[in-house]
């Protein structure tokens, strides 16, 4: 059973930003963390902390973001109201559609089923595009 990651360190971040901007592994733990260590212990190190669940985690979700930079509204609401979409995609372009405007702001989730879940982000969505 896998825990949710923890927050990144900056210089977790920082390697982690690196790979995402296509550094070879390596070369992204000499940025993030100046050594002065042999070739092959930044080798090794780098494939550890390349493992990390919060690092992956975090290269995930931008990954995610700027697959949704670009979208319009209404491609959004398609991946919403697709019932061939999965829930990942779904939350994700409502995430999406929240930045867009402007509301995303933390809101408390009530306890409720996911089938719930989505019946409800599905008909928030309705009621978005009837608004504009």
């Amino acid at each position: 059973m896998q825990t949710a990651p923890r927050e990144l360190t900056s210089k977790q971040q920082a390697f982690a930003d690196a790979l995402l901007e296509g550094l070879a592994s390596s070369k992204a733990y000499r940025r993030a963390y100046p050594a002065k260590g042999s070739p092959k212990v930044v080798s090794v190190k780098a494939a550890e902390l390349k493992r990390h669940p919060g690092i992956q985690a975090y290269m995930q979700q931008q990954a995610t973001l700027d697959r949704t930079k670009g979208l319009t509204r209404q491609k959004l609401c398609d991946i919403v109201m697709d019932p061939n979409s999965s829930t990942s995609d779904v939350i994700k372009a409502m995430h999406a559609d929240n930045r867009m405007c402007g509301d995303d702001r933390a809101e408390p989730v009530p306890s409720f089923g996911l089938s719930d879940l989505l019946t409800m982000v599905r008909q928030r969505s309705d009621q978005r595009v009837q608004q504009s």
